[in-house]
């Protein structure tokens, strides 16, 4: 059951992330810039300096790689700023109970996906680690799928 839960929101993320990066290059006439001035200048302000055009293309490729269930911890990882500004848009900028939901499931969505890949994650929690100064990659703290931890 859990699994089907995973994929679903894997893949409800994946085509959310997908339709909105490439609606913006498709149809970026069509782009919403809010309805109240706080939301509308903030979305000007993104389109004008060109970082609202690297957030679609990053909504993009997070989109494909969470439809192709590849690089996750590192994608799940990226969607986090990503939600930050999507949440921040929807629930303080232009407060509604539409935009509220959209940014209830986008954090919900990142959430969800970002606890089935905790085991990823806990090391990032170190409270003080040990710097390899060495130029040798060193990954034998990491267990792949099928082969045994050495």
């Amino acid at each position: 059951m859990m699994r089907w839960l995973y994929h679903g929101v894997r893949l409800f993320t994946a085509a959310w992330f997908i339709y909105a990066g490439f609606n913006f290059f498709l149809y970026p006439d069509n782009q919403r810039l809010g309805q109240v001035p706080a939301s509308h200048d903030f979305t000007v302000a993104l389109i004008d300096s060109g970082l609202f055009t690297w957030v679609k293309a990053a909504e993009c490729v997070l989109g494909i790689t969470l439809l192709f269930n590849r690089f996750m911890p590192l994608s799940v990882l990226a969607l986090v700023p990503i939600n930050f500004v999507v949440v921040y848009y929807n629930w303080v900028l232009e407060p509604a109970r539409g935009t509220f939901i959209a940014g209830a499931l986008t954090f919900l969505c990142t959430a969800y996906l970002a606890w089935s890949w905790r085991q990823y994650f806990w090391p990032l929690l170190t409270f003080r680690g040990e710097a390899q100064h060495s130029l040798r990659p060193q990954f034998s703290d990491v267990v792949i799928k099928g082969e045994k931890q050495v």
